[in-house]
């Protein structure tokens, strides 16, 4: 009996990665807090639900990728959320970027309804969402990992990292990465202006006088 897959979620990263189940592994439902990013999905053949609760009742795998704690909480917790229709042995798998706290509530609430919890954020942009090019950062019971396995290769590359609450931990050490990456590149990048190395060379064939003059143009 083919598993019934759920989406909570549709926003510049979420909506290309349904789209991917739909036209792959299969997608039977859809919720979306602005119903108005839902209804592209009913000439997919999706059905578009009006509450977590009622797609959570109706499907044994949920995704779930939101803009933060709080919208996760929400979608989960909230009285028509996931938590309060979740089936029993159904598996919830938290692709959203928030933090360990949040990933960790999240877990032990599924859990505590009788569900199964993956925590898997994705380290990637809107293109490699679409191209299903993204590193997926798993976390969660090896079982469980085997079992959705599958759907979670739809989205890129998958990489274990032990229990849940890691995927989450190393996707934030990626952001706090690329944050200090960009930092440093702003300062250099205002250091080299003030120097007046705009008209040199090595300035004009640099990385940053490409990105300066793209930003000009």
């Amino acid at each position: 009996m083919q598993r019934q897959i759920g989406w909570i979620g549709l926003g510049a990263m979420g909506e290309p990665m349904a789209r991917r189940l739909a036209d792959g592994a299969g997608l039977h439902g859809v919720f979306n807090r602005n119903p108005r990013r839902s209804a592209p999905f009913e000439a997919l053949e999706v059905r578009v639900y009006d509450a977590p609760r009622r797609l959570a009742t109706a499907c044994d795998v949920v995704f779930v990728m939101v803009s933060d704690d709080a919208a996760l909480s929400a979608v989960l917790f909230e009285r028509d959320g996931v938590v309060a229709g979740l089936r029993p042995g159904a598996t919830v798998v938290n692709m959203s970027t928030v933090s360990v706290a949040g990933t960790l509530e999240a877990k032990e609430a599924i859990e505590l309804a009788g569900g199964r919890f993956i925590d898997a954020p994705v380290s990637g942009t809107v293109g490699p969402a679409r191209q299903g090019a993204l590193l997926v950062l798993a976390g969660g019971d090896e079982a469980v990992l085997d079992d959705a396995a599958a759907l979670l290769e739809t989205f890129g590359s998958v990489v274990r990292l032990g229990e849940a609450g890691m995927g989450t931990r190393a996707k934030l050490f990626i952001n706090q990465m690329l944050g200090a990456m960009m930092q440093t590149f702003a300062e250099a990048l205002c250091s080299g202006a003030g120097w007046a190395c705009r008209s040199t060379p090595c300035w004009r064939s640099s990385a940053a006088g490409r990105w300066r003059r793209r930003c000009s143009a």
